[in-house]
């Protein structure tokens, strides 16, 4: 799985075009590990205290967001004149895509091995590589593509592989 992420993330294979490629390598590097390890934290979270579903995705959607902010502001590229309808996107996207998504799935993940879970999150941001290339026109290298498909293929292993589409509910 890891060498699927290497790949993935541009480690392998750099784009002759990119800006800075070795910036962009070590970035999905980083992102890879952290997610895992909020995934982790959010799982042990919840067999910790069950009772607190919110609190940990809360700290750490308002942590992203304060950490954001500060990068955007040290960094430049920070615009907050989005306009109404803009702002209105980013609360859409915030509240869908980001805060009840984690809250449904700091509910389900005690019932799920810790592997699975990782294993299964890795699906959003292998699907934001694939959905970047195909609607945005970001262009893959043959190595990121074939870490797509080792990712994916390992995510499927790990959910179950055949005997999962087969294997009755109770």
């Amino acid at each position: 799985m890891i060498i699927g992420m290497l790949l993935t993330g541009g480690v392998f294979g750099v784009d002759a075009a990119a800006a800075n490629p070795t910036r962009g390598a070590v970035f999905g590097i980083l992102s890879g590990i952290l997610y895992g390890v909020y995934i982790f934290g959010i799982h042990h979270c919840r067999k910790i205290a069950p009772q607190y579903v919110v609190a940990p995705v809360e700290v750490g959607t308002i942590a992203a967001g304060v950490m954001t902010a500060a990068a955007g502001i040290v960094l430049g590229g920070l615009d907050f004149e989005l306009g109404w309808d803009g702002w209105a996107w980013i609360l859409a996207l915030a509240v869908c895509g980001q805060a009840l998504s984690w809250v449904l799935l700091s509910i389900s993940s005690p019932l799920v091995p810790v592997p699975t879970t990782a294993a299964l999150m890795l699906l959003q941001p292998l699907s934001a590589v694939v959905l970047g290339s195909l609607i945005a026109g970001e262009r893959l290298q043959p190595a990121q593509w074939i870490g797509a498909v080792i990712v994916a293929a390992i995510v499927w292993v790990v959910g179950g592989g055949p005997a999962a589409l087969t294997r009755r509910r109770r």
